[in-house]
């Protein structure tokens, strides 16, 4: 072979032995960089999982303290409503004594102005009644001394008419 041949072969060799330890650098370097990825996939993963759980934990925490805090409303609301209901009761209660006395004083005092009125009606009806028996009397009265006139007179006509 000729020498300038076998420079060339030589130096194909050397440039593919360098090619070879380059393509096995590159290789080692590609299986270090790849477990690198995964080691700071995993890493990642592993922080994206804790950062999940944490906000998770956080989130049911707000939840639980607003659904708490919406308890606590709920409850005050419901006891203000109760101690006003109970307030407007007690009000209402109150007013209704009030207006139950006060019928029970116009019923008494209707009452009273009711037996009055039956005593003067009484009254009235028993000097009406008295009226009546002394007119009864009276016309009765009248009515014999007519009677007894009418029949003097009638007697009188009678010997009138008689001695004519």
């Amino acid at each position: 072979m000729d020498d300038e041949l076998r420079r060339a072969l030589e130096a194909l060799a050397q440039k593919s032995d360098s090619l070879a330890q380059q393509y096995e650098s590159l290789v080692r370097q590609n299986a270090a960089d790849h477990a690198e990825t995964r080691r700071l996939a995993a890493e990642t993963a592993a922080e994206m999982r804790r950062n999940f759980d944490e906000k998770t934990e956080e989130m049911k925490r707000s939840l639980d303290e607003k659904t708490e805090e919406t308890k606590r409303h709920f409850e005050q609301q419901t006891e203000e409503i109760k101690r006003h209901f109970d307030v407007s009761t007690e009000a209402m209660k109150h007013e209704v004594q009030l207006l139950a006395e006060t019928v029970s004083h116009l019923d008494e005092k209707v009452d009273r102005q009711v037996d009055r009125l039956d005593e003067k009606m009484d009254r009235g009806f028993a000097e009406t009644q008295a009226m009546f028996r002394f007119s009864h009397v009276e016309i009765e009265r009248r009515v014999r001394t007519l009677e007894h006139d009418v029949t003097d007179l009638q007697a009188r006509v009678e010997r009138l008419e008689s001695t004519h």
